[in-house]
């Protein structure tokens, strides 16, 4: 009588949820409000077949915040390439010594630095949940910059303001020229094959 009257209380549980029409099932939740700008530094290389996926991902958040979450491919690492006679390769001397200064020959790749913080496996660690983090952390200084380029002019125009007067150090100002939409080779995988060079990569 106990294992009847539970099935049916199960079965007035589940009826009572039809109930809800299907428009109302699924409610859009808008990303949280950005308190502060988080730098995405993408240890990544043209050897390595998993970091194509990785660029995507970041592609996705930062179309979700696209004035807070900044992304920067840095070629380096034992995937890295510096190219051939017929290959471009975006590896070069200053990545090579970013890679020096926190990992290894050994460190596997795609890996990434968010703000700076430890090192953040992208396959393996939540690193969605630490952007996150960041993004909701209060920062102590305000930077606008505004650029003119042209061939004559090249000029960037930098204001900053540090929030928190009390801070002994607040950080050091780095500027990077970035760029976008450079074709050069790239290890990929799919479903057809377990890696193979796509020479019509993009990178940005």
């Amino acid at each position: 009588m106990r294992k009847i009257t539970c099935l049916f209380a199960l079965a007035s549980l589940l009826g009572a949820c039809s109930n809800i029409a299907e428009d109302e099932r699924l409610i859009y939740v808008e990303p949280q409000m950005a308190q502060r700008a988080v730098l995405i530094e993408d240890f990544t290389g043209q050897r390595c077949v998993n970091c194509p996926n990785f660029t995507d991902e970041i592609a996705k958040v930062q179309e979700t915040y696209p004035d807070a979450v900044v992304a920067v491919a840095i070629h380096s690492g034992p995937l890295g390439f510096k190219g051939t006679a017929t290959n471009v390769g975006l590896m070069t001397d200053l990545c090579t010594e970013y890679w020096n200064k926190w990992f290894d020959s050994k460190q596997g790749q795609p890996i990434a630095k968010i703000n700076r913080g430890p090192a953040v496996d992208p396959v393996n660690e939540d690193w969605m949940g630490r952007i996150n983090d960041e993004l909701q952390k209060p920062t102590d200084v305000f930077i606008q910059l505004s650029l003119d380029y042209s061939i004559v002019t090249r000029t960037i125009n930098i204001t900053t303001e540090v929030l928190a007067p009390e801070s002994d150090n607040v950080g050091k100002l780095q500027l990077w020229l970035i760029e976008d939409g450079v074709k050069a080779m790239q290890m990929r995988k799919d479903e057809k094959a377990d890696s193979f060079n796509d020479r019509e990569y993009i990178h940005n």
